[in-house]
């Protein structure tokens, strides 16, 4: 009778922890970004750095900030920083979600990508052709 019960409740607490997914949000991650080329033109070196964080600040809130820097034979001829705001929306389920720009200026047109999740440490955006792979802090 003993190994029984010992039995069902192993069973019962094995389906209780195995049917309870934990949704695995975006709210309170950061994931960064870094790129650096080199590339040599007519004897001059020319590089470019690009860092770039995602910062999902709540369930459907967050910001991306860029610093970029281009300079030809060490010598800096453009710096760039800027932070943008953007609502976003994310299914746990598939992975997917998209980001929208939050426009200020009613000059401003409001743009949207999409971007994957690809596992519980990266998440990939294409847009313009270019492809950046994110991975969490």
């Amino acid at each position: 009778m003993k190994k029984l019960l010992l039995v069902a409740f192993v069973a019962v607490f094995a389906f209780a922890t195995t049917s309870c997914k934990k949704e695995k949000g975006l709210d309170g991650t950061t994931w960064k970004y870094h790129m650096s080329e080199t590339e040599t033109i007519q004897g001059m070196v020319m590089s470019v750095t690009m860092d770039a964080t995602l910062n999902f600040v709540d369930e459907t809130n967050g910001t991306l900030a860029i610093d970029g820097e281009m300079a030809i034979d060490g010598q800096v001829l453009d710096k760039n920083s800027s932070t943008e705001k953007f609502t976003y929306t994310f299914d746990s389920e598939t992975g997917k979600g998209t980001m929208t720009n939050v426009v200020e200026n009613a000059n401003e047109q409001a743009e949207t990508i999409e971007f994957t999740r690809t596992d519980d440490t990266h998440i990939s955006i294409v847009a313009e052709g270019q492809s950046m792979v994110f991975t969490k802090e």
